[in-house]
């Protein structure tokens, strides 16, 4: 049975016969065949709330299975990834109610993934999602995959943008919530790694009525709320009856605060910072490498507040430049440069005292292994950038 044929729209079943809220799991079907529905019908994942109070608005087009390299050099996949008319890009990470990622580690899976994906460039992110391969700019990738649209080239320039500046809306989609779920993505609000993203739990829920199936989605919460979609599915003698209802804009902005308040973030300083590096083996060249920024007056040093990761925070001319984090990496930001030139002469300079790749991408992660034999040659090579940045 096909996607489309499983989703039903209409909520009238055959006399006396209820509905049934039953689990994918028991309709012999798998997290692939979830993707598969979400893909074919991206509306189920409630992107245009009810009074048009929300950005995204479609066209959808889902591109399923998209590629990608992880920061730890794991090659992974995106299980969909949808474009809208509106301009945004949508993430969804799929999984079933028994799926024991759903309950531990999802959130830090769908961040990861999300921020490897930002960090290829535009034309990477174009060419694993183009698999047609026919495509060799976004103007042409949007002519070929949104026909009707009458500003192809504002759509295009609207997806290079999402991409560059790592404005993602990020999904976790489930057949049921598990406990704990919910709480864990409030608390992903308070963490700086977040970034420009929105992450949302959405539960698209089956229910079954004889041999009729409907999927009704609900979404659980949003991070960067405009307004939160409540769907109720009741029996009124045992006549199904569907209830929509959208919190008001004040009520959900109010619970976005609370949840902002309730999660915890960590002030860190430089006790604090080399306290938890301790027993790392780059902890000497992490000091040195905090010594020489803060002992040079074209530096700003400043220490970030995430719950679990702490960084030093390292700008010039307010463009911040590097970060150091107390998992042991390093990490150089090129985007955070105002004037495009300087930001490409960054990367040149860089790429030609750490030995890598640095001609893509809005930042980089350099692992221990990656800076530590050129701690020297690097810190030298950031003070030549300091100065270019300070000029602008």
């Amino acid at each position: 049975m096909s996607a489309d044929e499983l989703y039903e729209k209409s909520l009238t079943a055959s006399i006396g016969t209820p509905w049934k809220r039953i689990r994918i799991r028991d309709l012999g079907k798998n997290e692939c065949f979830l993707q598969t529905v979400l893909a074919e019908r991206p509306d189920l994942l409630a992107l245009e709330s009810e009074d048009g109070s929300t950005r995204v608005m479609g066209p959808f087009v889902s591109f399923r299975e998209v590629p990608i390299s992880t920061f730890d050099g794991r090659q992974c996949s995106l299980d969909v990834v949808v474009l809208a008319g509106s301009g945004d890009v949508i993430v969804v990470e799929v999984k079933l109610a028994d799926n024991r990622e759903l309950r531990r580690g999802v959130v830090a899976q769908v961040l990861d993934y999300a921020a490897s994906l930002s960090s290829m460039g535009e034309q990477e992110i174009l060419r694993r999602l183009d698999k047609s391969g026919v495509c060799t700019s976004w103007e042409q990738f949007v002519s070929r995959n949104f026909p009707d649209t009458q500003r192809k080239d504002w759509l295009a320039a609207q997806f290079r943008q999402r991409f560059r500046r790592r404005q993602l809306c990020l999904i976790v989609a489930c057949d049921e919530a598990p406990p704990g779920v919910q709480e864990s993505i409030e608390a992903a609000v308070g963490q700086e790694a977040l970034g420009d993203y929105s992450l949302s739990l959405v539960e698209v829920s089956a229910y079954q009525s004889g041999d009729r199936v409907m999927f009704v989605p609900y979404e659980r919460v949003r991070t960067a709320i405009v307004s939160r979609i409540s769907v109720v599915l009741e029996q009124r003698d045992g006549v199904p009856a569907l209830n929509v209802g959208v919190t008001p804009f004040q009520e959900a902005k109010t619970a976005d605060a609370e949840a902002k308040r309730r999660a915890r973030s960590r002030p860190w300083d430089e006790t604090s910072f080399f306290e938890a590096i301790a027993d790392l083996p780059q902890c000497a060249a992490l000091r040195e490498a905090f010594d020489h920024f803060n002992s040079k007056e074209i530096y700003e040093v400043r220490f970030g507040t995430g719950a679990k990761i702490g960084t030093v925070r390292v700008r010039v001319n307010n463009c911040e430049i590097v970060q150091l984090l107390t998992d042991g990496n390093f990490d150089l930001w090129f985007n955070t440069v105002p004037d495009e030139q300087t930001a490409n002469r960054m990367r040149v300079e860089l790429a030609s005292v750490s030995g890598l790749d640095l001609s893509d991408g809005n930042w980089r992660r350099l692992r221990p292994e990656q800076w530590g034999p050129n701690l020297k040659q690097i810190l030298a090579a950031l003070d030549r950038c300091a100065t270019w940045v300070n000029d602008l």
